[in-house]
């Protein structure tokens, strides 16, 4: 019986030459989520940087705003930034922080022009105005990539 051959049936598994390419397709992917994660990394240090700087300078706008509107660390600057320090003995500022405020005090009764506040009157005298412009300037000194800032101001008004 010089019959038939039976046809060859193939294993289930692969070749060392389709286990190549997977690799390579598979490096390709995991190469590019690489480059993905470290970026994230640092949008997230950054994130976390720029969170501790705000929460830092509303604490420190919290505590000039706690205090009465005749009290000298609330005296006008000029527009000059003063370290926070100099004007409220005591503060405790945090490791890694520089913070800075300027006190601008307006008298509303003389200006000309209440559109804009370039039309706001200067008071003539430490607390003679009826309004004061609190801005606090918060830098961190940790060095990461880029300037990091936070700037934020407060009206007070006299009464």
């Amino acid at each position: 019986m010089g019959g038939a051959k039976k046809p060859q049936i193939r294993d289930g598994g692969f070749t060392l030459v389709e286990i190549l390419i997977m690799m390579v397709i598979l490096s390709f992917v995991a190469l590019g989520i690489a480059g993905l994660f470290s970026q994230s990394v640092l949008t997230n240090a950054s994130g976390y940087d720029y969170a501790q700087l705000a929460s830092e300078g509303r604490r420190a706008l919290e505590t000039l705003k706690s205090l009465p509107y005749i009290d000298p660390a609330l005296d006008a600057t000029g527009g000059t930034p003063v370290d926070l320090t100099t004007r409220l003995a005591g503060y405790q500022l945090p490791r890694l922080f520089e913070i800075e405020m300027s006190v601008d005090e307006f008298d509303l009764d003389a200006a000309a022009d209440m559109s804009d506040m370039t039309g706001w009157a200067v008071a003539a005298t430490a607390n003679t105005g009826n309004i004061k412009r609190v801005t606090v300037r918060v830098e961190s000194t940790k060095g990461l990539i880029g300037r990091r800032q936070f700037v934020a101001s407060t009206l007070l008004v006299r009464g």
